[in-house]
Parts: structure tokens; sequence; C-alpha cells
């Protein structure tokens, strides 16, 4: 049950955002946001991934390099994340930010210092 107990964070994190954006637009008048339907799918993505690396190869999972990357990934996907509801939260309220590009921007650095930190490793050894 251990090794399953981020990608039920994730699948968790993505039926609670699932469920808010269905009340959100319940009360938005009539007013939807794509960015916000469609949030509750990103989620989703490391959580499939994440699973079917365990499913198949588990001790994949368990290299040091690959935690590393992980954890700048999940900080990625949490920025974009973020960014999609803030984004539909405003939509829907009928204005908008320019400042919500910055999760974007953040979301790739994330990622970026994750697969160095993981090549990094890797090319240790790890």
């Amino acid at each position: 049950m251990q090794r399953y107990k981020t990608v039920l964070k994730w699948v968790g994190v993505s039926i609670f955002i699932f469920i808010f954006h269905l009340v959100y637009n319940h009360f938005g008048h009539g007013v939807q946001s794509v960015s916000l339907n469609w949030a509750w799918l990103i989620p989703l993505i490391p959580a499939l991934i994440r699973g079917v690396l365990i499913l198949t190869k588990n001790e994949v999972t368990q290299r040091f390099a690959l935690q590393h990357f992980w954890q700048w990934s999940n900080l990625a996907i949490w920025s974009i994340t973020i960014w999609l509801v803030l984004q539909g939260i405003l939509t829907i309220a009928g204005t908008g930010s320019q400042y919500l590009y910055g999760y974007g921007i953040f979301a790739v650095l994330f990622w970026i210092i994750g697969v160095g930190g993981g090549l990094k490793q890797r090319s240790k050894g790890n």
C-alpha cells in the first residue's frame, strides 16, 4: 500500500478538483470555463504514469535519481493545476490576470530542475 501512496494522493486531488469544478460551475450562473472544466485531469497524469511504473517496473520507482525527478515534477503539476483553477475562477468572474502566466513559467522551471537533477544523479550511478 505504501507504494501507491503518491498515486492515491494525486487521485484524491483530482477528485477534489472535479467536485470543486462541479460546484463552482453550478453557482456560476451558466458561465463556464474550459480551464476549470479540465483542470482535474492534470493531477491524473502523474498518478497514471507512476501507477503504470509501479505495476510494470517497481524497481524503477525506487531509484534515487527518479525520486529527485518526481519531487520536482510534483511541484510542476501543482503549479499547472493551480494555474488552471485560478484561470477558470477568474474567467467565470469575468476578469483575468497576466500574473497567472507565472505559474506556467514556474512549472517549466520546476520540470527542468527535476530533469537536470535526475540526470545528474543518474550520471553518478544512483
